[in-house]
């Protein structure tokens, strides 16, 4: 049996990007897509704890999923940039991960095709220092953090307008086909 969590990006405290075109944060756009995968994902998100880092959270909730044996963990976020032309799906893996390599990228392709939007480079990670390196490198499992769209793009955060849904049936398909997850 394939055994997943699913992290959902940000807090509900301090909440991540704002796209005015989706008219919602990161971690409210991402609270939704993970409640269609509660089925088939434990799913978890970033404790609030007043008066600590945000780094320190995060090693809390690396601490607490590392507590089971994943076969894969996902973390939902979506991109902004300050220049409205930046778009496209990435996904972040820790670079030695040949694994979670292979697998962002069969996510990053699905994902553009059938949203219709630009695949661009995976981005390797290889430090804690790095912007989403905490999660990536100090889980057990491997792990991926996807970044489907930019919602300071309009084309891209229209293609995911209102699609919470679409895109988590996307993201089951996706699990439950992977060659490269266990069975």
């Amino acid at each position: 049996m394939k055994k997943v969590a699913i992290i959902i990006g940000h807090r509900s405290k301090k909440q991540g990007a704002y796209s005015p075109f989706l008219l919602q944060t990161e971690y409210q756009f991402n609270k939704k897509v993970a409640s269609y995968l509660l089925d088939i994902a434990d799913v978890y998100e970033r404790p609030n704890i007043p008066l600590v880092s945000e780094a320190f959270m995060i090693n809390e909730l690396v601490k607490e999923v590392n507590k089971t044996d994943y076969d894969l963990v996902i973390s939902l976020h979506f991109n902004m940039f300050e220049d409205a032309r930046a778009h496209g799906a990435t996904a972040l893996y820790y670079i030695t991960n040949k694994f979670g390599k292979v697998i962002a990228n069969e996510f990053v392709k699905v994902i553009s095709e059938h949203f219709k939007i630009k695949q661009r480079e995976l981005i390797p990670i290889s430090s804690k220092k790095q912007r989403g390196g905490t999660l990536i490198v100090g889980l057990n499992a491997p792990a991926i953090l996807l970044e489907p769209f930019f919602g300071s793009n309009e084309f891209d955060a229209c293609q995911f307008h209102n699609k919470e849904e679409e895109y988590s049936k996307l993201i089951r398909d996706l699990i439950k086909v992977s060659k490269y997850l266990k069975t």
